[in-house]
């Protein structure tokens, strides 16, 4: 071993060992302009480090890379991957097919994020036709779940677990949709989408708020089926309640309310079709013999007309309208109420019903 001053060499110049080179124990330091290159057989910590920098290990509890910054960082990222060049393949690839109970990737932190902070930022600012920004490829699930979110704060207030939101002008937005949900099985009984609300009491399950629609053909909600002909059982909308009412309820299964409609129509039903079968426009049903009372139809008008009449029925069959009126008080409507003729009214003098024989002349039943 060569010597300097009774001392071996490696005392005074450390060196890391390269192929048969010299061996040292002591700290090296190279400098920024330095340049060192690894043979396949090097080893850090015990594991080689093989070509192009990829580090193996087998270790079984502990972590085979790490990276750690204690500062304060204030840069643009702690750890950059950057592979502007690639045009096919995947930049990072991270593969874990022993996985049972663990996660793939975890990202965690204890920090209280505000305003513009976050834990994942995905940006594709020149994505045009891609097929996802996001994609979740989960082929073999049967009862799992593809994409989980969830919270257990009791304080949310105006936050959402999901926000999903487009502020670009959408002119001629005709196919594309803010949000698609496709579900292209053909059996079974599942739900493309649904909304569980647990131990709810108040609140909307379901809101749908669009401020913009005014003229034209657009909908706030739109159900629709082209593809079959729908099967005894099978309805496009149908909502059901099985909860037990007890004592007084004023609970409504189904409420339509508006507070500006002027010549607007609150309920549209249309039947296009050319079939000559016969069939139901509106089926108001009774099931249970044990409903006492029942009000299969029930109208309320308060829109009084001449102080002592509403109208209730309007029939019509797109030249002749029929129109079926009632008294408040029993008011005789011959030469007080105005009307066409074939309308009736209800509640007349005496209980009779009265048919209008043209303006305001009325008739009364024997």
């Amino acid at each position: 071993m060569a010597t300097y001053n009774g001392n071996l060499m490696e005392d005074y110049i450390p060196n890391v060992k390269f192929g048969p080179g010299i061996r040292t124990n002591l700290d090296v330091s190279v400098g920024d302009g330095a340049t060192v290159t690894l043979p396949s057989t090097t080893t850090i910590g015990g594991s080689a480090v093989v070509a192009l920098g990829d580090i193996t290990s087998s270790s079984t509890s502990a972590t085979a890379f790490s990276v750690t910054n204690s500062g304060i960082f204030t840069g643009a990222s702690v750890v950059a991957i950057t592979a502007n060049s690639a045009t096919t393949g995947t930049t990072v690839l991270l593969t874990a097919n022993g996985l049972t109970s663990g996660h793939g990737l975890t990202i965690t932190s204890s920090g209280v994020l505000v305003t513009t902070g976050d834990l994942l930022n995905v940006v594709a600012s020149g994505a045009t036709t891609a097929t996802g920004v996001v994609r979740v490829v989960a082929d073999a699930l049967t009862t799992g779940t593809g994409v989980a979110i969830s919270s257990s704060s009791s304080g949310q207030t105006t936050g959402s677990l999901l926000s999903v939101v487009q502020t670009g002008t959408t002119t001629g937005y005709t196919s594309g949709a803010v949000v698609r949900i496709t579900a292209s099985s053909t059996t079974g009984a599942g739900s493309a989408l649904l909304v569980t609300g647990v131990n709810t009491t108040a609140g909307d399950q379901v809101s749908v708020v669009n401020n913009a629609l005014t003229v034209g053909s657009g909908t706030a909600l739109k159900v629709s089926h082209t593809t079959s002909v729908l099967g005894a059982g099978t309805s496009l909308v149908r909502i059901s309640s099985t909860g037990v009412d007890t004592g007084t309820t004023t609970g409504v299964l189904l409420d339509l309310s508006s507070t500006s409609s002027v010549g607007a129509t609150q309920v549209l039903l249309t039947d296009s079709s050319a079939d000559t079968a016969a069939r139901i426009g509106i089926y108001s049903k009774v099931t249970n013999a044990a409903a006492v009372l029942a009000k299969p139809f029930q109208s309320s008008n308060v829109a009084v007309v001449n102080s002592k009449f509403t109208k209730h029925y309007v029939m019509t069959d797109g030249t002749k309208t029929c129109t079926i009126w009632l008294s408040q008080d029993a008011t005789d409507p011959n030469g007080t109420l105005s009307g066409t003729a074939g309308d009736m009214l209800l509640n007349g003098p005496s209980s009779k019903i009265y048919f209008c024989t043209g303006t305001t002349n009325w008739t009364a039943t024997t």
